[in-house]
């Protein structure tokens, strides 16, 4: 069975956070932070949040991704995701996809571990 792992990610104008929860094997309790500063948009910032939680997995586990935002949950629950990285990260109108790169480094790390995207309560 793998393990399992809660991330809860934030971000805003001017920076972004993040925190990982998990126990070990003997049910032992861990909590890590992430946190940056970065100009952009709350979007954007978020991602690199999730970014940067993923970057500390050090191998595949059920993670369950905690967020306020319907911009990053929605392309996971719909598949979106998976059709951009097929059509070279452009969207149903044949543009680019916004933050492609993060998105595209965010697949890359969800790789190999399994993923439930839930909404947080509370506006964004």
């Amino acid at each position: 069975m793998k393990s399992s792992v809660r991330i809860e990610i934030h971000g805003n104008r001017e920076q972004y956070w993040g925190c990982l929860r998990f126990k070990d094997k003997n049910g032992k309790e861990y909590e890590r932070q992430v946190f940056g500063k970065r100009e952009g948009s709350v979007k954007s910032n978020t991602l690199q949040a999730l970014i940067e939680c993923l970057k500390r997995m050090t191998r595949p586990c059920m993670i369950d991704v905690y967020t306020k935002m319907d911009k990053i949950i929605e392309p996971f629950k719909q598949g979106w995701i998976n059709n951009w990285e097929k059509s070279g990260w452009t969207n149903a109108k044949g543009r680019r996809v916004q933050n492609a790169d993060q998105w595209q480094e965010v697949q890359e790390l969800l790789a190999g571990h399994s993923k439930r995207f839930i909404k947080m309560e509370g506006k964004q």
